[in-house]
């Protein structure tokens, strides 16, 4: 019976030392998930590097194209400015002849002026002249008249004195009297006449001066309009270099924007290679941690089962060797080994009530009365509720609406989430919308460990 007890206590001590391996070979596996949750971690990271870097790329190519669109802006730019500076020049010409033109105009205009002064002056002369000859002739017209009255009254002397010799003598006087003053007044006609004439050529260089001035007054419209035109030159010119000032002010800042961009584009063009060689060190380093991680656990769990089963063969050959023995002394020992089950199944029930005091256990509902179904992406769900269900808002980062989420798609307990496998995991996340909370909260870990407390076992 002694012996019986210690092969039990054996066997215990075999069945605890195998349920440690398994509980080792779980953490391994723990271990692993984690391992597996790190390299998701590294692999999201290593995507968020890969999309900062297509963001950088984006933002290289967009920075490329601006820098086109200003070198082509530029362009327009130092074009316009060649074609401004051509009109420039061609307006500072036409400047400079309008202003020769506006130049001669004023020398003919105050020739013009000069002249018409004279022929003015020489007017007011020959009119003073004609009215000198008009008094001077109404002068003599006066004289004519009284030699014509005395005429008629030495006619009537003579009448008188006819057969006097005086009177022929006075007659021959009158007579040459009357023939000079007859003399002077033809001269007087003469000089008249001359006056007349020299009147209408006065009058006719007056005309043509008068038809000058209307050409000068013409001519003064056109310089007129071309100090118009030299002033709108002059606008135009004034225009044309603040449109230059502009362009050159607009050329500098583009020179400066492209300046910057350039800058922009090298530290995009370094920061791009930056993140590339971090990409590549974060997956050297994670394919090495992972690769190390997954040799280490996979060492860890072969030698811990190894060890376990070479143990487990050892304790099985030793108990079968004492089976053996005990098979030959099993007649004699018949009645001694029914006596001796009763303190052993006592000390069983002992064993038990001591395990149990520590912590309250619920007992774990069979396997054949779950209605469990497996799906090919989410793994084992429930089609309905099932009577006992976990209290799924103890993992952390669950709530009431992610736990509704999870009723909704046939998820109740913690066994189900413990047993999530990597494709199972992100079919859930994609699903649900739950992003990288299983992984980050590590609901699995959380799942085994509240399923043992509450049912005092491994899931």
């Amino acid at each position: 019976a002694r012996e019986l007890a210690n092969m039990a206590d054996e066997r215990a001590r075999l069945e605890s030392d195998l349920l440690l391996s398994r509980q080792a070979v779980e953490k391994m596996e723990a271990q692993l998930v984690e391992v597996e949750s790190a390299r998701a971690k590294l692999e999201s990271d290593s995507r968020e590097l890969q999309s900062k870097c297509q963001d950088t790329d984006e933002k290289l190519k967009v920075t490329n194209e601006e820098k086109v669109v200003l070198a082509v802006t530029i362009g327009e730019l130092e074009e316009r400015f060649a074609r401004v500076s051509s009109e420039l020049e061609d307006s500072s010409g036409k400047e400079a002849v309008l202003k020769d033109q506006l130049m001669a105009a004023r020398r003919e205009i105050e020739q013009v002026l000069l002249d018409l002064e004279l022929v003015r002056q020489e007017r007011e002369r020959e009119q003073e002249e004609l009215q000198q000859c008009r008094v001077s002739e109404a002068k003599w017209s006066d004289e004519l008249h009284r030699l014509r009255e005395e005429k008629k009254e030495l006619h009537k002397h003579m009448a008188i004195l006819s057969g006097d010799s005086k009177a022929e003598v006075l007659l021959k006087q009158i007579k040459a009297e009357k023939d000079r003053i007859q003399h002077e007044l033809s001269d007087q006609q003469r000089e008249r006449q001359q006056v007349e004439d020299a009147g209408r050529i006065l009058r006719t260089e007056i005309n043509g001066l008068r038809a000058e001035l209307v050409g000068a007054e013409e001519k003064l419209k056109e310089v007129n309009s071309l100090q118009e035109k030299l002033h709108s030159t002059q606008e135009q010119v004034r225009r044309a270099q603040t449109e230059l000032t502009k362009s050159k002010e607009e050329q500098n800042t583009l020179n400066k924007k492209l300046t910057s961009v350039e800058a922009a584009v090298v530290e995009a063009e370094e920061e791009r290679k930056r993140l590339e060689k971090t990409v590549e060190v974060v997956r050297l380093e994670g394919e090495h941690a992972l690769k190390e991680a997954v040799s280490a656990a996979r060492k860890e769990a072969d030698s811990g089962r190894e060890a376990a089963e070479e143990a487990l063969r050892i304790a099985l050959k030793r108990e079968k060797e004492q089976i053996e023995q005990y098979v030959e002394a099993a007649a004699a020992l018949k009645a001694e080994l029914e006596a001796a089950k009763r303190p052993a199944k006592r000390s069983k029930k002992q064993a038990a009530q001591k395990g149990s005091s520590g912590e309250e256990v619920v007992k774990l509902p069979p396997q054949s009365k779950v209605k469990l179904v497996k799906d090919p992406r989410m793994g084992k769900i429930y089609r309905k509720a099932p009577k006992d269900v976990d209290d799924l808002t103890k993992l952390q980062g669950v709530g009431e609406v992610i736990c509704q989420r999870l009723h909704d798609a046939g998820i109740y307990t913690y066994r189900q989430v413990a047993e999530w496998r990597a494709p199972q995991v992100r079919a859930i996340s994609e699903d649900l919308n739950l992003k990288e909370r299983i992984r980050r909260d590590g609901w699995q870990k959380q799942a085994r460990a509240l399923h043992k407390k509450k049912y005092g076992q491994a899931p």
